[in-house]
């Protein structure tokens, strides 16, 4: 399994609030990983020594740090994955 973590700073000074900018970051992610076959996608990078048959959106947690003034939304990426068959 993997994980994308996306962290919006709130004392950065822009007209949107850092849970706003962190929710529209988490929307563009989930959305570039929904588009396209996720397992096809790594099998395209030719990752060295392994194969994909299986990758999805797992569970999407969300949480602040450092005296909430991060926000944080962690997506999971769940994965089945076998050694590459050398021929």
């Amino acid at each position: 399994m993997g994980r994308v973590r996306l962290m919006c700073n709130a004392n950065e000074s822009t007209t949107e609030s850092a849970r706003v900018r962190n929710r529209t970051a988490r929307d563009a992610v989930m959305t570039a990983l929904a588009q396209t076959e996720l397992h096809a996608d790594l099998n395209a990078m030719n990752p060295k020594g392994v194969v994909f048959s299986r990758a999805m959106i797992g569970d999407i947690t969300r949480s602040t740090e450092g005296d909430q003034r991060v926000f944080v939304s962690e997506i999971n990426v769940e994965t089945i994955a076998a050694p590459e068959v050398v021929k």
